[in-house]
């Protein structure tokens, strides 16, 4: 398993270890955590952005205005958090281990 290492702390990579309480001091899980969030509400934006802006442009073909941009950003940051929540509580274990059984 690949690790980094961010200043004295050796963290794993692909694993959520990381965030347990006991493992580091909280001013660190938080800047962990807001930037794993930032990086996967980019993502999702940029994602929703391309939905969104081909809606646009069949809309604007069609003579209807659509700017869609603001709802394209609150679900990119709605579906970053419910991924993050999934993946704090360990969903993911879950669905593999009930994929095998």
């Amino acid at each position: 398993m690949a690790s980094v290492s961010r200043d004295h702390f050796q963290l794993p990579m692909g694993t959520m270890a990381n965030t347990a309480p006991g493992n580091l001091p909280r001013g660190e899980r938080i800047k962990i955590e807001l930037r794993e969030f930032a990086i996967l509400a980019t993502y999702l934006f940029v994602y929703f952005s391309a939905l969104a802006g081909f809606k646009a442009a069949i809309l604007s073909a069609e003579g209807i205005s659509f700017s869609p941009w603001l709802f394209a950003l609150i679900k990119a940051l709605v579906c970053a958090k419910f991924l993050l929540v999934g993946r704090w509580i360990g969903l993911a274990m879950v669905l593999q281990q009930s994929i095998r059984s």
